[in-house]
């Protein structure tokens, strides 16, 4: 037996239904359906969206058809059957009508396309096409999908007689998810150009401080602001080498060691008077910044440009880092060039002064004097012993 409370409440949320399918027949009448509108039949026309004022779109049929995309769910493999032929699978996606995207977006299958085949020493193209409501497989000689009334599923090469088969179906569903993963397996992580930032410099005055400028990365569809660092004030680094983490909390940069690869953590090597080196810098989407140590020590400047990439990263910098820079410099000096991932490709350097070449007073340069011949006194060998008469 209801109570006259829950008797009331009934009869306030039928009231409300009823209000709520008054609004639906007069915001579209029998535009949708064709026949007079039932307020109560489950139409995507009938789910009504917030709005302002009286929009052109206002429902779940409208979303549907202006959010979404011609394209592919399931189906359409292409196979290679011999004799220089395919077959098209059956399928399921989503059509318009016409080439607008503000055309109804239709649901569909397609039936299997048989034997077909593909002109020896050709490109085909193949895809669905709408076909006047009877949508169907299709093979082309050009690749001329509009992708409202068409879209693509392959491409076929006959190479004198031998089908080479590119199957990459335009996605329409889960979008967001194929998104994401093309993001995370073409470029894991990124800048954010348009802001800019991250740029690596030196203090050149003896105290060995760096900074990075404040900037912002990706990862897939997430973006992480990274605030400045300045190692004058503040700021910290880590430093690692091939054998693992060497300090933490690090303020000014080394210029006088390198990583020959060799020992544990700890074993890092003195440079050679002189001689030249590279250090390089690693920005992570948690903020931290990361120094990974050279590889070797060079005798010219030259030769330190030619230095690869570190091969043998922390685990920090594959799951959450980026390079950002380089410092190439001389032992117990400022760094002589601060070089940008963003602005440089790190490609050597042009030897400007002959004497940075290696070889040099090797015997097979016969174009080039050298100079030790004319330090041999008269009456001597090459090797300066006494010449007998």
């Amino acid at each position: 037996m209801l109570t006259l409370e829950q008797l009331e409440a009934q009869i306030a949320g039928l009231q409300e239904e009823v209000t709520q399918a008054m609004q639906i027949a007069s915001r579209h009448g029998d535009e949708h359906t064709g026949e007079g509108l039932d307020p109560y039949e489950p139409k995507a026309a009938n789910v009504l969206l917030p709005i302002i004022g009286e929009p052109t779109y206002d429902d779940g049929e409208d979303a549907n058809t202006l959010f979404h995309s011609a394209g592919w769910f399931s189906g359409g493999v292409v196979s290679d059957v011999g004799g220089g032929n395919v077959t098209i699978s059956a399928g399921t996606g989503v059509l318009r009508s016409g080439a607008s995207a503000t055309t109804q977006l239709l649901f569909f299958d397609w039936p299997e396309l048989a034997t077909q085949a593909i002109t020896a020493n050709s490109i085909r193209y193949v895809g669905v096409e709408y076909n006047g409501g009877s949508p169907r497989a299709t093979i082309r000689t050009s690749d001329n999908f509009n992708h409202f009334t068409d879209f693509e599923l392959a491409i076929v090469v006959n190479e004198g007689g031998t089908l080479y088969i590119a199957q990459h179906e335009t996605h329409a569903g889960d979008i967001s998810h194929n998104v994401i993963e093309r993001f995370h397996q073409t470029d894991h992580i990124e800048r954010d150009n348009e802001e800019g930032g991250l740029i690596l410099s030196d203090s050149a005055d003896g105290n060995n401080d760096i900074a990075v400028t404040a900037g912002a990365l990706w990862t897939g569809l997430d973006r992480f602001a990274v605030s400045a660092v300045d190692t004058s004030g503040a700021g910290i680094f880590d430093e690692y080498s091939s054998q693992g983490k060497e300090n933490t909390g690090s303020g000014a940069w080394p210029n006088t060691l390198y990583d020959n690869g060799s020992g544990g953590t700890g074993t890092l090597q003195t440079m050679t008077n002189n001689w030249w080196a590279n250090l390089w810098w690693y920005i992570c989407t948690t903020g931290n910044l990361i120094m990974v140590y050279g590889s070797n020590h060079y005798s010219t400047k030259a030769r330190a440009e030619n230095e690869a990439l570190p091969s043998t990263l922390p685990n920090r910098i594959i799951a959450h880092g980026i390079l950002i820079g380089r410092f190439i410099f001389k032992k117990g000096q400022d760094a002589d060039e601060v070089l940008s991932a963003f602005t440089e490709t790190f490609a050597v350097e042009g030897v400007t002064d002959h004497g940075n070449l290696a070889g040099l007073a090797d015997n097979d340069h016969p174009q080039y004097i050298q100079t030790f011949l004319f330090t041999i006194p008269l009456g001597s060998a090459e090797d300066g012993s006494p010449v007998t008469p």
